[in-house]
Protein backbone atom coordinates (compact mmCIF):
# COMPACT_ATOMS: atom_id res chain seq x y z
CA UNK A 1 0.00 0.00 0.00
CA UNK A 2 2.44 2.23 0.83
CA UNK A 3 4.24 1.60 -2.35
CA UNK A 4 1.14 2.16 -4.36
CA UNK A 5 0.52 5.53 -2.48
CA UNK A 6 4.41 6.47 -3.00
CA UNK A 7 4.22 5.82 -6.55
CA UNK A 8 0.87 8.04 -6.35
CA UNK A 9 2.93 11.30 -4.95
CA UNK A 10 5.76 10.55 -7.57
CA UNK A 11 3.41 10.67 -10.31
CA UNK A 12 2.00 13.45 -9.24
CA UNK A 13 5.44 15.29 -8.72
CA UNK A 14 6.46 13.95 -12.18
CA UNK A 15 3.07 15.70 -13.45
CA UNK A 16 3.38 18.91 -11.49
CA UNK A 17 6.91 19.07 -12.98
CA UNK A 18 5.72 18.69 -16.72
CA UNK A 19 2.83 21.46 -16.44
CA UNK A 20 5.80 23.96 -14.26
CA UNK A 21 7.75 23.64 -17.49
CA UNK A 22 4.98 24.03 -20.16
CA UNK A 23 4.09 27.16 -17.52
CA UNK A 24 7.61 28.37 -18.37
CA UNK A 25 8.03 27.58 -22.19
CA UNK A 26 4.28 29.75 -22.55
CA UNK A 27 5.53 32.30 -20.67
CA UNK A 28 8.79 32.19 -22.79
CA UNK A 29 6.72 32.52 -25.69
CA UNK A 30 4.61 35.67 -24.38
CA UNK A 31 7.60 37.07 -23.61
CA UNK A 32 8.74 36.70 -27.25
CA UNK A 33 5.96 37.34 -29.07
CA UNK A 34 5.83 41.00 -26.57
CA UNK A 35 9.38 41.54 -27.83
CA UNK A 36 8.74 41.13 -31.32
CA UNK A 37 5.77 43.34 -31.31
CA UNK A 38 7.79 45.94 -29.40
CA UNK A 39 10.18 45.38 -32.41
CA UNK A 40 7.85 45.47 -35.25
CA UNK A 41 5.93 48.74 -33.65
CA UNK A 42 9.46 50.18 -33.30
CA UNK A 43 10.12 49.39 -37.15
CA UNK A 44 7.07 50.89 -38.20
CA UNK A 45 7.64 54.43 -35.88
CA UNK A 46 11.42 54.06 -37.81
CA UNK A 47 9.57 53.33 -41.33
CA UNK A 48 7.47 56.87 -40.98
CA UNK A 49 9.93 58.98 -39.50
CA UNK A 50 12.49 57.98 -42.47
CA UNK A 51 9.82 58.48 -45.37
CA UNK A 52 8.00 61.63 -44.65
CA UNK A 53 10.62 63.65 -46.46
CA UNK A 54 10.67 61.79 -49.52
CA UNK A 55 6.40 61.57 -49.05
CA UNK A 56 6.43 65.25 -48.55
CA UNK A 57 8.45 66.49 -51.82
CA UNK A 58 6.03 63.76 -53.55
CA UNK A 59 3.44 65.85 -52.88
CA UNK A 60 5.02 68.95 -54.06
CA UNK A 61 7.47 70.29 -50.92
CA UNK A 62 4.45 71.40 -49.14
CA UNK A 63 5.30 73.14 -45.86
CA UNK A 64 4.82 70.97 -42.63
CA UNK A 65 2.24 72.66 -40.82
CA UNK A 66 -1.39 72.24 -40.18
CA UNK A 67 -3.20 70.55 -42.09
CA UNK A 68 -0.62 69.45 -44.60
CA UNK A 69 1.80 68.27 -42.11
CA UNK A 70 -1.17 65.74 -40.37
CA UNK A 71 -1.51 64.69 -44.23
CA UNK A 72 1.81 63.76 -45.11
CA UNK A 73 2.49 62.05 -41.87
CA UNK A 74 -0.55 59.99 -42.27
CA UNK A 75 0.07 59.00 -45.37
CA UNK A 76 3.52 58.16 -44.61
CA UNK A 77 1.92 55.95 -41.97
CA UNK A 78 -0.33 54.75 -44.01
CA UNK A 79 2.90 53.50 -46.33
CA UNK A 80 5.02 52.37 -43.27
CA UNK A 81 1.96 50.10 -42.21
CA UNK A 82 2.09 48.22 -45.86
CA UNK A 83 6.16 47.70 -45.46
CA UNK A 84 6.60 50.59 -48.38
CA UNK A 85 8.69 53.33 -48.16
CA UNK A 86 7.89 56.39 -50.17
CA UNK A 87 4.08 56.13 -51.89
CA UNK A 88 3.82 54.14 -54.88
CA UNK A 89 0.92 53.07 -56.89
CA UNK A 90 0.35 50.76 -54.43
CA UNK A 91 -0.25 52.56 -51.50
CA UNK A 92 -3.19 53.39 -49.89
CA UNK A 93 -4.20 57.34 -50.85
CA UNK A 94 -5.07 59.23 -46.99
CA UNK A 95 -7.62 61.63 -47.91
CA UNK A 96 -5.81 64.78 -47.47
CA UNK A 97 -2.85 63.14 -49.31
CA UNK A 98 -5.17 62.99 -52.08
CA UNK A 99 -6.71 66.19 -52.34
CA UNK A 100 -2.83 67.80 -52.21
CA UNK A 101 -2.46 65.90 -55.24
CA UNK A 102 -5.67 66.89 -56.91
CA UNK A 103 -4.59 70.71 -55.83
CA UNK A 104 -7.77 71.28 -53.81
CA UNK A 105 -5.79 72.69 -51.26
CA UNK A 106 -3.85 75.16 -53.38
CA UNK A 107 -0.65 75.06 -55.39
CA UNK A 108 2.94 73.65 -53.80
CA UNK A 109 5.97 74.82 -53.81
CA UNK A 110 7.52 72.00 -56.38
CA UNK A 111 5.55 70.16 -58.85
CA UNK A 112 4.19 66.90 -57.53
CA UNK A 113 4.70 63.08 -58.94
CA UNK A 114 2.42 63.40 -61.94
CA UNK A 115 1.64 59.68 -62.09
CA UNK A 116 0.65 59.84 -58.36
CA UNK A 117 -1.44 63.34 -59.00
CA UNK A 118 -3.33 61.54 -62.10
CA UNK A 119 -3.97 58.15 -59.67
CA UNK A 120 -5.55 60.23 -57.04
CA UNK A 121 -7.69 61.56 -59.68
CA UNK A 122 -8.37 58.29 -61.55
CA UNK A 123 -9.53 57.18 -57.74
CA UNK A 124 -11.31 60.50 -57.09
CA UNK A 125 -14.08 59.85 -59.96
CA UNK A 126 -14.77 56.19 -59.21
CA UNK A 127 -15.41 57.72 -55.14
CA UNK A 128 -17.72 60.52 -56.35
CA UNK A 129 -19.80 57.63 -58.23
CA UNK A 130 -20.35 55.38 -55.86
CA UNK A 131 -21.48 58.46 -53.80
CA UNK A 132 -24.11 59.04 -56.28
CA UNK A 133 -26.64 56.14 -55.04
CA UNK A 134 -29.48 56.78 -57.64
CA UNK A 135 -26.79 55.76 -60.29
CA UNK A 136 -27.31 52.36 -61.69
CA UNK A 137 -24.99 49.45 -61.75
CA UNK A 138 -24.85 49.72 -65.70
CA UNK A 139 -23.71 53.53 -65.14
CA UNK A 140 -21.35 52.73 -62.40
CA UNK A 141 -19.39 50.03 -64.38
CA UNK A 142 -19.07 52.58 -67.58
CA UNK A 143 -17.97 55.37 -64.93
CA UNK A 144 -15.28 52.65 -63.94
CA UNK A 145 -14.45 52.34 -67.52
CA UNK A 146 -13.94 55.52 -68.44
CA UNK A 147 -11.99 56.97 -65.41
CA UNK A 148 -8.50 57.06 -67.08
CA UNK A 149 -9.86 58.51 -70.10
CA UNK A 150 -11.69 61.37 -68.77
CA UNK A 151 -8.79 61.98 -65.95
CA UNK A 152 -6.27 61.84 -69.64
CA UNK A 153 -7.91 64.45 -71.06
CA UNK A 154 -9.19 66.41 -68.94
CA UNK A 155 -5.07 66.78 -67.22
CA UNK A 156 -4.28 67.39 -71.12
CA UNK A 157 -6.93 70.37 -70.52
CA UNK A 158 -5.18 72.27 -67.59
CA UNK A 159 -1.70 72.10 -68.97
CA UNK A 160 -1.98 75.44 -70.58
CA UNK A 161 -3.58 76.67 -67.82
CA UNK A 162 -1.31 75.41 -65.23
CA UNK A 163 1.94 76.87 -67.41
CA UNK A 164 0.16 80.59 -67.85
CA UNK A 165 -0.35 80.52 -63.79
CA UNK A 166 3.68 79.13 -63.68
CA UNK A 167 4.71 81.70 -66.11
CA UNK A 168 3.39 84.62 -63.49
CA UNK A 169 4.86 82.79 -60.51
CA UNK A 170 8.50 82.77 -62.33
CA UNK A 171 7.95 86.47 -62.82
CA UNK A 172 7.21 86.91 -59.43
CA UNK A 173 10.20 84.89 -58.13
CA UNK A 174 12.46 86.97 -60.71
CA UNK A 175 11.26 90.11 -58.94
CA UNK A 176 11.30 89.19 -55.13
CA UNK A 177 14.69 87.86 -55.03
CA UNK A 178 16.41 90.73 -57.60
CA UNK A 179 14.86 93.00 -54.33
CA UNK A 180 15.99 91.04 -51.87
CA UNK A 181 19.90 90.26 -53.28
CA UNK A 182 20.22 90.22 -56.84
CA UNK A 183 23.66 88.77 -56.33
CA UNK A 184 23.54 86.48 -53.90
CA UNK A 185 20.04 84.44 -55.57
CA UNK A 186 21.69 85.41 -59.12
CA UNK A 187 21.78 81.28 -60.11
CA UNK A 188 18.30 80.73 -59.21
CA UNK A 189 17.31 84.30 -60.81
CA UNK A 190 18.88 82.74 -63.92
CA UNK A 191 17.12 79.71 -63.57
CA UNK A 192 13.87 81.15 -63.44
CA UNK A 193 14.69 83.20 -66.45
CA UNK A 194 15.31 80.26 -68.42
CA UNK A 195 11.71 78.83 -67.04
CA UNK A 196 9.97 81.93 -68.55
CA UNK A 197 11.62 82.19 -71.51
CA UNK A 198 10.41 78.67 -72.18
CA UNK A 199 6.71 78.84 -70.77
CA UNK A 200 6.93 82.49 -72.92
CA UNK A 201 6.75 80.39 -76.18
CA UNK A 202 4.47 78.09 -75.29
CA UNK A 203 1.91 80.25 -73.79
CA UNK A 204 1.91 82.53 -77.03
CA UNK A 205 0.05 79.69 -78.81
CA UNK A 206 -2.93 79.33 -76.32
CA UNK A 207 -6.16 80.84 -76.09
CA UNK A 208 -6.60 84.24 -74.56
CA UNK A 209 -9.97 82.63 -72.50
CA UNK A 210 -8.15 79.16 -71.74
CA UNK A 211 -8.23 80.01 -68.54
CA UNK A 212 -11.97 81.14 -68.35
CA UNK A 213 -13.08 77.99 -70.36
CA UNK A 214 -11.44 75.53 -67.99
CA UNK A 215 -13.01 77.76 -64.68
CA UNK A 216 -16.49 77.21 -66.12
CA UNK A 217 -15.52 73.88 -65.88
CA UNK A 218 -15.02 73.53 -62.70
CA UNK A 219 -17.83 75.48 -61.99
CA UNK A 220 -19.85 72.88 -63.45
CA UNK A 221 -21.20 75.58 -66.22
CA UNK A 222 -19.20 74.81 -69.49
CA UNK A 223 -20.26 76.12 -72.86
CA UNK A 224 -22.76 74.16 -74.91
CA UNK A 225 -20.01 73.77 -77.62
CA UNK A 226 -17.43 72.77 -74.63
CA UNK A 227 -20.08 69.59 -73.54
CA UNK A 228 -20.43 68.85 -76.80
CA UNK A 229 -16.65 68.42 -76.85
CA UNK A 230 -16.54 66.88 -73.38
CA UNK A 231 -18.82 63.96 -74.60
CA UNK A 232 -17.03 63.23 -77.61
CA UNK A 233 -13.38 63.49 -76.65
CA UNK A 234 -13.72 60.84 -73.41
CA UNK A 235 -16.48 58.96 -75.26
CA UNK A 236 -19.17 59.40 -73.02
CA UNK A 237 -22.23 59.15 -74.53
CA UNK A 238 -22.27 55.27 -73.30
CA UNK A 239 -22.60 56.47 -69.97
CA UNK A 240 -24.91 58.98 -70.45
CA UNK A 241 -27.22 56.15 -72.43
CA UNK A 242 -27.33 54.29 -68.95
CA UNK A 243 -29.44 57.27 -67.70
CA UNK A 244 -26.65 59.10 -65.98
CA UNK A 245 -27.71 63.09 -66.05
CA UNK A 246 -25.68 65.55 -67.42
CA UNK A 247 -25.52 66.98 -63.50
CA UNK A 248 -23.88 63.89 -62.98
CA UNK A 249 -21.56 63.36 -65.65
CA UNK A 250 -20.38 67.19 -64.95
CA UNK A 251 -19.74 66.14 -61.50
CA UNK A 252 -17.47 62.94 -62.56
CA UNK A 253 -15.40 65.30 -64.73
CA UNK A 254 -14.97 67.77 -61.55
CA UNK A 255 -13.56 64.68 -59.43
CA UNK A 256 -11.15 63.89 -62.63
CA UNK A 257 -9.71 67.59 -62.99
CA UNK A 258 -7.09 69.14 -61.48
CA UNK A 259 -7.97 72.55 -59.23
CA UNK A 260 -6.41 75.75 -60.47
CA UNK A 261 -9.00 77.88 -58.80
CA UNK A 262 -9.75 78.21 -55.15
CA UNK A 263 -12.68 76.22 -54.24
CA UNK A 264 -15.23 78.40 -52.49
CA UNK A 265 -14.94 80.80 -56.10
CA UNK A 266 -16.63 77.61 -57.98
CA UNK A 267 -18.74 76.01 -54.97
CA UNK A 268 -22.48 76.99 -54.26
CA UNK A 269 -22.45 79.38 -51.18
CA UNK A 270 -22.11 77.26 -48.35
CA UNK A 271 -24.56 79.23 -46.23
CA UNK A 272 -27.23 78.50 -48.53
CA UNK A 273 -26.31 75.06 -48.80
CA UNK A 274 -26.66 74.33 -44.77
CA UNK A 275 -30.01 76.45 -44.24
CA UNK A 276 -31.63 74.36 -47.12
CA UNK A 277 -29.67 71.39 -45.48
CA UNK A 278 -31.30 72.45 -41.62
CA UNK A 279 -34.54 72.85 -43.20
CA UNK A 280 -34.88 69.17 -44.89
CA UNK A 281 -33.11 68.02 -41.44
CA UNK A 282 -36.52 69.93 -39.67
CA UNK A 283 -38.49 67.42 -41.94
CA UNK A 284 -36.92 64.33 -41.35
CA UNK A 285 -36.00 64.69 -37.61
CA UNK A 286 -39.38 66.52 -36.71
CA UNK A 287 -38.34 69.67 -34.88
CA UNK A 288 -39.39 73.52 -35.26
CA UNK A 289 -36.90 75.99 -36.42
CA UNK A 290 -37.13 79.63 -36.61
CA UNK A 291 -38.37 81.58 -39.39
CA UNK A 292 -35.83 81.74 -42.39
CA UNK A 293 -34.22 85.15 -42.79
CA UNK A 294 -33.98 85.52 -38.97
CA UNK A 295 -30.42 85.97 -37.45
CA UNK A 296 -31.35 82.92 -35.35
CA UNK A 297 -32.30 80.54 -38.20
CA UNK A 298 -28.62 81.59 -39.73
CA UNK A 299 -27.38 80.79 -36.04
CA UNK A 300 -28.76 77.20 -36.58
CA UNK A 301 -26.90 77.02 -40.23
CA UNK A 302 -24.15 77.52 -39.08
CA UNK A 303 -23.50 75.39 -36.35
CA UNK A 304 -24.96 72.69 -38.61
CA UNK A 305 -22.18 73.16 -40.90
CA UNK A 306 -19.47 73.36 -38.38
CA UNK A 307 -20.84 70.28 -36.25
CA UNK A 308 -22.78 68.20 -38.49
CA UNK A 309 -20.24 65.52 -38.79
CA UNK A 310 -19.83 65.82 -35.07
CA UNK A 311 -21.09 63.26 -32.87
CA UNK A 312 -24.64 64.86 -33.75
CA UNK A 313 -23.73 67.52 -31.39
CA UNK A 314 -26.18 69.96 -33.97
CA UNK A 315 -28.65 67.64 -34.23
CA UNK A 316 -29.01 67.00 -30.66
CA UNK A 317 -29.26 70.80 -29.85
CA UNK A 318 -32.16 71.47 -32.72
CA UNK A 319 -33.99 68.46 -31.11
CA UNK A 320 -33.39 69.09 -27.69
CA UNK A 321 -32.49 72.34 -27.06
CA UNK A 322 -33.58 74.62 -29.61
CA UNK A 323 -37.33 73.40 -28.88
CA UNK A 324 -38.61 74.72 -25.79
CA UNK A 325 -41.42 72.27 -26.17
CA UNK A 326 -39.41 69.32 -25.37
CA UNK A 327 -37.85 70.92 -22.07
CA UNK A 328 -37.82 66.83 -20.82
CA UNK A 329 -34.66 66.78 -22.59
CA UNK A 330 -32.53 69.62 -22.06
CA UNK A 331 -34.97 71.55 -19.21
CA UNK A 332 -33.65 75.33 -18.66
CA UNK A 333 -34.05 76.24 -14.58
CA UNK A 334 -37.35 77.18 -13.35
CA UNK A 335 -37.80 80.61 -11.57
CA UNK A 336 -38.74 81.60 -9.07
CA UNK A 337 -41.94 83.05 -10.90
CA UNK A 338 -43.16 79.99 -12.79
CA UNK A 339 -43.12 77.81 -9.39
CA UNK A 340 -46.60 78.45 -8.13
CA UNK A 341 -48.08 78.67 -11.29
CA UNK A 342 -46.88 75.14 -12.24
CA UNK A 343 -48.33 73.83 -8.70
CA UNK A 344 -51.33 75.91 -8.96
CA UNK A 345 -52.40 75.11 -12.34
CA UNK A 346 -52.93 71.82 -11.15
CA UNK A 347 -54.71 71.98 -8.18
CA UNK A 348 -58.57 72.13 -8.69
CA UNK A 349 -60.19 75.34 -9.61
CA UNK A 350 -61.69 76.57 -6.76
CA UNK A 351 -62.49 80.29 -7.01
CA UNK A 352 -64.84 82.53 -4.79
CA UNK A 353 -66.80 83.60 -3.86
CA UNK A 354 -69.11 80.48 -2.16
CA UNK A 355 -72.73 81.07 -1.33
CA UNK A 356 -73.71 80.25 2.20
CA UNK A 357 -77.30 82.05 2.33
CA UNK A 358 -79.91 82.47 -0.23
CA UNK A 359 -80.19 85.81 -0.98
CA UNK A 360 -83.40 85.43 -2.80
CA UNK A 361 -81.93 85.36 -6.41
CA UNK A 362 -84.58 83.12 -7.88
CA UNK A 363 -84.57 80.97 -10.55
CA UNK A 364 -82.03 81.33 -12.70
CA UNK A 365 -79.00 82.73 -10.46
CA UNK A 366 -75.72 83.57 -12.68
CA UNK A 367 -72.30 82.66 -10.83
CA UNK A 368 -70.05 85.36 -11.27
CA UNK A 369 -66.49 85.54 -10.09
CA UNK A 370 -63.95 89.05 -10.22
CA UNK A 371 -61.31 88.94 -12.67
CA UNK A 372 -58.71 88.32 -10.04
CA UNK A 373 -59.98 85.25 -9.38
CA UNK A 374 -60.07 84.37 -12.88
CA UNK A 375 -56.48 85.56 -13.59
CA UNK A 376 -55.31 83.51 -10.20
CA UNK A 377 -56.93 80.25 -11.35
CA UNK A 378 -56.34 80.32 -14.60
CA UNK A 379 -53.10 82.40 -15.81
CA UNK A 380 -51.09 79.81 -16.72
CA UNK A 381 -54.29 78.51 -19.15
CA UNK A 382 -54.43 82.43 -19.99
CA UNK A 383 -50.69 82.46 -21.19
CA UNK A 384 -50.78 79.06 -22.87
CA UNK A 385 -53.72 80.11 -24.82
CA UNK A 386 -52.55 83.86 -25.60
CA UNK A 387 -48.75 82.30 -26.63
CA UNK A 388 -50.71 79.44 -28.42
CA UNK A 389 -53.46 81.79 -30.70
CA UNK A 390 -49.84 83.90 -31.75
CA UNK A 391 -48.25 81.16 -33.02
CA UNK A 392 -51.26 80.21 -35.12
CA UNK A 393 -51.71 83.84 -36.13
CA UNK A 394 -47.91 84.41 -37.24
CA UNK A 395 -47.91 80.37 -39.30
CA UNK A 396 -51.20 81.41 -41.01
CA UNK A 397 -49.57 84.63 -42.12
CA UNK A 398 -45.96 82.82 -43.05
CA UNK A 399 -45.12 83.13 -47.11
CA UNK A 400 -43.02 79.69 -47.76
CA UNK A 401 -40.37 80.86 -49.53
CA UNK A 402 -39.65 77.23 -50.45
CA UNK A 403 -41.42 73.71 -50.64
CA UNK A 404 -39.71 72.52 -47.77
CA UNK A 405 -40.35 75.69 -45.47
CA UNK A 406 -44.35 74.93 -47.14
CA UNK A 407 -44.32 71.61 -45.34
CA UNK A 408 -42.74 72.89 -42.22
CA UNK A 409 -45.44 75.77 -41.79
CA UNK A 410 -48.19 73.30 -42.75
CA UNK A 411 -47.09 70.68 -40.32
CA UNK A 412 -46.29 73.60 -37.37
CA UNK A 413 -49.74 74.88 -37.89
CA UNK A 414 -51.55 71.57 -38.28
CA UNK A 415 -50.18 70.65 -34.52
CA UNK A 416 -50.75 74.52 -33.21
CA UNK A 417 -54.26 74.35 -33.93
CA UNK A 418 -54.29 71.34 -32.43
CA UNK A 419 -52.67 72.58 -29.10
CA UNK A 420 -54.99 75.62 -29.39
CA UNK A 421 -58.17 73.04 -29.38
CA UNK A 422 -56.68 70.76 -26.44
CA UNK A 423 -56.06 74.20 -24.51
CA UNK A 424 -59.77 74.86 -25.06
CA UNK A 425 -61.38 72.13 -24.28
CA UNK A 426 -59.25 71.96 -20.82
CA UNK A 427 -59.68 75.45 -19.77
CA UNK A 428 -63.60 74.66 -20.69
CA UNK A 429 -63.19 71.75 -18.27
CA UNK A 430 -61.71 73.68 -15.76
CA UNK A 431 -64.57 76.16 -15.81
CA UNK A 432 -66.90 73.80 -15.36
CA UNK A 433 -65.37 72.73 -12.44
CA UNK A 434 -64.71 75.93 -10.97
CA UNK A 435 -68.97 76.45 -11.40
CA UNK A 436 -69.06 72.91 -9.58
CA UNK A 437 -67.33 73.85 -6.82
CA UNK A 438 -68.69 77.33 -5.94
CA UNK A 439 -71.59 75.11 -4.43
CA UNK A 440 -74.44 77.63 -4.86
CA UNK A 441 -76.66 74.61 -5.08
CA UNK A 442 -75.69 74.41 -0.82
CA UNK A 443 -76.92 77.75 -0.75
CA UNK A 444 -80.73 77.21 -2.04
CA UNK A 445 -79.53 78.59 -5.58
CA UNK A 446 -80.74 77.22 -8.73
CA UNK A 447 -77.86 78.53 -11.15
CA UNK A 448 -78.41 78.71 -14.72
CA UNK A 449 -75.05 76.40 -15.47
CA UNK A 450 -75.13 77.70 -19.25
CA UNK A 451 -75.18 81.32 -18.70
CA UNK A 452 -72.70 81.43 -15.63
CA UNK A 453 -70.52 79.05 -18.33
CA UNK A 454 -70.65 81.54 -20.72
CA UNK A 455 -70.00 84.42 -19.05
CA UNK A 456 -67.16 83.18 -17.12
CA UNK A 457 -65.99 81.87 -20.63
CA UNK A 458 -65.92 85.33 -22.23
CA UNK A 459 -63.48 86.03 -19.07
CA UNK A 460 -61.13 84.02 -19.85
CA UNK A 461 -61.22 84.60 -23.87
CA UNK A 462 -61.13 88.50 -22.96
CA UNK A 463 -57.63 87.76 -20.69
CA UNK A 464 -56.22 86.26 -23.84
Amino acid sequence: YQRRVHGKQWYQRRVHGKQWYQRRVHGKQWYQRRVHGKQWYQRRVHGVIDQIQRVRTQVGGVALVTPTSEHVARQSTANAMDSFSETTEKSKLWPGYSEMLRGVMGRPPAKPEESLQLRALRENVVVVAKSMEHLSDESQKAVADMAGKLVDFMWAEVRPVLEKQQLVVSRRRIDELTEVDAAGFADRIAGYKDDVAELESRVAGYAADVEEAYKNILSRTPSEEAYNRLVSEIGAQALLDTGCSKEDFLEMIVAGSYCTVTPSSILPNGMDLARDEVEQLALDEDFQIPPRGSIEFDECAILWSMFKNSQNIALNFFKFGLNQTKLEHWAAPPKLDDVPQEIWADLPPEMYPFMTKNRDQGEGFVQTFSDAEVNRVFKTDIEQLRDTEAEVERLEAEQPENERRGAIRDRDLGRAEERLQALRTKVDGRIKAALTFAKASDAGLNTDFGTSFGYAQKQVESQT
